[in-house]
């Protein structure tokens, strides 16, 4: 696994944590969805990097996390920043497959990678700043 794929894993599994603080909602199932999609790897539901398992990953002995109210917007923000994650993983997908099969314009993509790029970052730093203002 290379740096990228650690990263991958690394801001899913945090991510699918953070998500897990929050009871009574649906999206840890669908936050794994995404991360299954991201990785390519089908996780099993007892496998330590699914939602309702991440907090206890690695901490035995500690006590579980406070329980934190489902919040709304935080679910709408990281829906944004997996739908922009995908979009650009989609948009690297076809990059690659124009340059294996010998399309001399695969530079195209290069401007809709950069602007998907931008509206990920804008999620991403939208998702952290409610997350700390928020701390849901």
């Amino acid at each position: 696994m290379d740096d990228f794929d650690k990263l991958v894993l690394a801001t899913a599994r945090s991510i699918l944590a953070a998500d897990a603080a929050c009871p009574g909602s649906e999206e840890p199932s669908n936050l794994r969805m995404a991360l299954e999609i991201i990785t390519g790897i089908n996780l099993p539901p007892d496998s330590p990097f699914t939602a309702g398992n991440m907090v206890k990953a690695g901490t035995e002995g500690e006590p579980d996390p406070p329980k934190i109210p489902s919040c709304v917007e935080k679910r709408r923000l990281v829906k944004a920043l997996t739908e922009g994650i995908q979009d650009m993983i989609m948009l690297q997908q076809q990059q690659i497959d124009a340059v294996i099969h010998d399309d001399p314009d695969f530079s195209r993509f290069d401007l809709l990678l950069h602007m998907s790029a931008e509206r990920k970052q804008q999620a991403k730093y939208a998702f952290v700043e409610h997350l700390e203002k928020h701390g849901c």
